[in-house]
């Protein structure tokens, strides 16, 4: 909505993340193969421009005298910076110069007075996921063989996307010299990109525009476009199976169970109804930092049901017949668990307090409405 109308004009268009909620949630209707080509068509679309990005930047670290940067330079006339960077450029190293003047550090926190909670939330939040492909193993042939290739495959592409684009615009983009003095940049002051202390929600931008100009700085936004529709689509697309599992186990009715049966399309239609308006109306009144502690305090307590259900099996059915298995010991399996244990007991517990009251509103109403339905519906049957 920002990015469409503004900051001041959101409140006025409070319609606009209705219709976008509906328009991406279409997708979804579809079916598992149409969305599922479509998804490999974004991935695409979300990973070329960072191919681009660490192609071009590898080629200006081995060829600096050739590398032709955009947008950014020095004016020898007067020693200053000139591009349309400049302004926020020269407006960051104005507050590190005044800080300096002062005695302090603008913007550069001391690492006891970051907020390492709210980065771990987001960390959670934005690798978290990887047990959501249970919920459609039925819908996968050979699941098996293709579920450790798929991960495998997914967690090194997440990893490679994240560590060498990070890496080249760190190799590449000088980080701060303070030999200068003053409030002035003089042209002995060799500086390109703010540092990466100072760093911030969409400083990509600025260096795919630096390093490619508009047309890079223009599909890496495109890219992020793709990947929160991706996002979306994948989020929708699990969490619906998840109802239509929960309905064929008996924990609800089995209207959840009902899939569109035209053109050979075969989507759970009343399971992704039930999501989408279940977002549609939560969207209205939390914002993107209190929607992240409802969902990750939610999720790290799903996870954990997850792992504690994981060892129980471990221990009371080793030999029960499983699709896969981690190839370790109990004690192992146990110990390999360890930390993820610990992380998630501190996300359900501070994400839970130190959360903003309308988000914990949210997360008990949510809470207590499934232990409700799994009371309620317990009794139900498959054939009722």
């Amino acid at each position: 909505t920002e990015l469409l109308v503004g900051n001041e004009n959101k409140t006025s268009y409070w319609y606009l993340p209705i219709c976008l909620t509906l328009g991406i949630s279409i997708l979804n209707y579809f079916g598992l193969r149409i969305l599922g080509r479509t998804l490999c068509i974004l991935c695409g679309v979300v990973i070329f421009p960072y191919i681009i990005l660490v192609s071009l930047g590898i080629f200006q670290i081995v060829f600096p005298s050739l590398a032709t940067h955009n947008d950014l330079s020095f004016d020898p006339g007067d020693g200053k910076l000139t591009g349309n960077l400049k302004a926020s450029i020269v407006s960051q190293l104005q507050k590190l110069n005044d800080s300096q003047a002062g005695g302090g550090a603008a913007d550069i926190k001391p690492p006891w007075e970051r907020d390492w909670l709210l980065l771990l939330n987001i960390l959670f939040w934005n690798y978290s996921g990887w047990d959501s492909v249970s919920t459609f193993a039925g819908e996968v042939s050979n699941p098996s063989f293709t579920f450790p290739l798929g991960l495998g495959l997914g967690v090194l592409l997440v990893t490679l996307s994240y560590v060498l684009p990070l890496l080249v615009a760190l190799l590449l983009l000088p980080t701060l010299h303070q030999s200068h003095t003053g409030s002035v940049i003089d042209s002995d002051y060799l500086m390109e990109i703010p540092d990466w202390h100072i760093w911030k929600e969409g400083s990509f931008l600025d260096i795919g525009m630096w390093i490619g100009g508009p047309l890079l700085h223009l599909l890496l936004e495109i890219s992020g476009i793709s990947s929160a529709v991706a996002m979306y689509s994948t989020e929708l697309f699990v969490d619906s199976y998840l109802l239509l599992g929960m309905s064929e186990q008996k924990l609800l009715p089995k209207i959840f169970q009902r899939r569109t049966n035209k053109l050979g399309i075969q989507s759970p239609y009343v399971a992704i109804s039930v999501n989408v308006l279940i977002m549609v109306v939560i969207i209205q009144f939390l914002d993107f930092e209190q929607l992240l502690h409802v969902n990750n305090c939610l999720s790290a307590l799903s996870i954990l049901l997850e792992l504690v259900a994981a060892v129980y099996l471990r221990i009371k059915q080793p030999n029960l017949n499983r699709p896969y298995k981690v190839p370790v010991s109990t004690f192992g399996f146990v110990m390999l668990l360890a930390c993820p244990f610990i992380l998630l007991f501190v996300l359900i517990i501070t994400g839970f307090v130190l959360s903003p009251p309308p988000a914990r509103m949210t997360t008990v109403v949510l809470f207590v409405l499934g232990f409700l339905s799994q009371r309620i519906f317990s009794h139900y049957t498959v054939d009722k």
